[in-house]
């Protein structure tokens, strides 16, 4: 009879193989000669073959700072520091070189004359709208949206905050024949590189954009078939017309636009790549990085930057009706060593952004503590992480995340810290200074 350990234990020592099936190193992908715009088709037909990692090795790359090692992780979980009052985590944020932030939405545009609301705001350091990009606002509501997000980015600029724009160009659920642009799955690639440009226009004449989410998941996998993944080809205009290209067009486009519009791509704005993938060691993840390779590389060679994108990881941590942490295939992916490993590979690539992070269906606080300790810890050590952003912090305690439990708050119903804001400034606190 196996030894039983708690669930709380398990959640620190699931993992302990150390990414047994880990990602493989980048392989780089070169541009078709005479035209840096194009990125070469992947072949789907089979399933890529993933090189296990050394047992508790770190891959050495070039990075703003030395990564820390995997053996300076806690072997035990460590309890909340007691802090003597609440403070900004956007100050403790910058203290460790980070953004902290937090996902607002247009449907609570009416909260922007309340103080204590934009006081709210203040505590984080990004601020970013998830609701306005789609196209029930952005093209059915554009006078009111705009409107919005240009109130939204003046307030983040006079403010000092760091405001993004959330994905432009995503090809799930948006382009169904009840959509505002249905009409570009039957247009010209000029219709629908007019209407690519004309939606970049649009968010790049807000006053304050500091970074962009060109593309949202353009590769689709099923957990339950690990090979069975690829291009989003259904009801995408994109790929469509592009092919497999459409991605590494998006981002040219984004960042010859973002130059006209006055904005410094690369620099002063960052252009990111967003993904749902945030599992590793997966066949779907390997192949997604060999994309980021393809697209850095051309990129980096077309505009003579670098680092020309940022990685950006949606990041929900959600339990199915019945699930534990201790009985659910989330746990693994959520040991710290794990994730060092996994943010570090990325990180060769570009830096790496947690972003829509929420928990649901753990319903121990202190489990719930866990969760976000050990991937907001991973972010700061990896040295990778350019910002970690809470999904929808305000009042999200009372948002049901599905039909068995409710997502724990950041900030509770008249804006005051609650768990996770008070564990995340625990973490940022223990961090000053190293």
């Amino acid at each position: 009879m196996g030894k039983k350990i708690s669930r709380r234990a398990f959640l620190w020592q699931a993992g302990a193989a150390f990414l047994g099936g880990a990602l493989t190193a980048c392989q780089q992908i070169t541009p078709t000669p005479g035209n840096p715009g194009t990125l070469p088709p992947v072949d789907l037909t089979s399933t890529p073959t993933l090189q296990p990692e050394p047992a508790g090795t770190i891959p050495a790359f070039h990075t703003r700072s030395t990564p820390a090692a995997a053996q300076d992780l806690p072997t035990q979980p460590a309890q909340p520091t007691p802090t003597s009052k609440t403070v900004r985590l956007a100050d403790l944020a910058r203290g460790v070189g980070i953004d902290i932030g937090a996902m607002v939405r247009i449907t609570d545009q009416e909260r922007l004359v309340d103080p204590r609301y934009l006081d709210a705001l203040l505590r984080f350091s990004l601020i970013s709208d998830s609701f306005a990009n789609q196209f029930y606002w952005s093209d059915l509501h554009t006078g009111q949206t705009f409107a919005y997000l240009e109130q939204v980015s003046t307030f983040c600029k006079a403010r000092q905050r760091q405001f993004g724009v959330e994905y432009l160009f995503s090809p799930w659920g948006h382009f169904q024949k009840d959509s505002k642009p249905y009409h570009l799955l039957s247009a010209s690639r000029a219709e629908v590189e007019t209407w690519m440009i004309d939606r970049l226009k649009r968010f790049l004449s807000l006053p304050h954009v500091t970074s962009l989410v060109v593309t949202n998941n353009p590769i689709f996998s099923n957990p339950q078939q690990p090979g069975n993944f690829g291009w989003v080809e259904d009801y995408n205009p994109f790929y469509q017309m592009f092919g497999p290209e459409w991605v590494i067009t998006a981002f040219r486009m984004a960042w010859e636009q973002a130059q006209k519009e006055g904005k410094k791509p690369g620099k002063e704005l960052r252009l990111v790549y967003q993904t749902n993938h945030t599992k590793p060691g997966t066949p779907v993840i390997n192949f997604e990085f060999k994309l980021l390779a393809a697209l850095v590389e051309n990129l980096s060679k077309s505009f003579g930057v670098g680092r020309p994108i940022d990685i950006s990881l949606n990041f929900p941590v959600d339990l199915q009706p019945g699930e534990t942490l201790a009985s659910s295939t989330v746990a693994s992916a959520l040991d710290p060593a794990t994730l060092i490993v996994f943010f570090q590979r990325l990180g060769q690539l570009g830096d790496v952004r947690i972003s829509g992070f929420r928990i649901s269906g753990v319903e121990d606080p202190q489990e719930q503590r866990l969760v976000l300790r050990n991937v907001l810890e991973a972010c700061l050590q990896s040295k990778v992480c350019k910002s970690f952003q809470f999904a929808a912090p305000l009042n999200a305690g009372a948002q049901p995340a599905t039909a068995h439990t409710k997502i724990p708050a950041v900030l509770n119903e008249n804006y005051q810290p609650d768990l996770l804001y008070q564990e995340a400034q625990s973490v940022l606190e223990r961090y000053q200074g190293k």
